[in-house]
């Protein structure tokens, strides 16, 4: 099973002002994220992804995704127990002047699927 989720990351999202999106998954597998940045961004725009107040995506203090027309593709094996489970997208922009549409994939495989 795959989620999108489109976010429009306005020029007002910045560090302190972050659009902040809550999404639910199930319980089973994250086997993959995906962020794919539009073109004209120029590695402006900024994607975290966090379990709470847990930093899961990228994986390491402080870091985040930024990219331009590209997508980041993170292949992981992320188990989820609770059902659903509730995770939040942070994106913010650092000297944008006008919107950018950020997509989030979650490629999720449920406990009974197939490998």
């Amino acid at each position: 099973m795959q989620y999108s989720y489109s976010l429009n990351v306005l020029a007002t999202h910045v560090v302190g002002s972050e659009l902040k999106t809550n999404f639910d998954i199930p319980a089973g597998i994250i086997k993959e994220i995906s962020v794919s940045f539009p073109g004209g961004c120029n590695r402006q725009i900024h994607v975290q992804i966090y379990k709470g107040a847990t930093l899961l995506f990228p994986q390491g203090a402080g870091q985040d995704y930024c990219e331009n027309q590209n997508v980041v593709k993170f292949p992981t094996y992320y188990e989820i127990d609770t059902n659903p489970t509730t995770f939040a997208v942070w994106c913010w922009g650092v000297g944008c002047s006008y919107p950018h549409k950020v997509i989030l994939l979650v490629n999720h495989a449920y406990w009974d699927e197939p490998s």
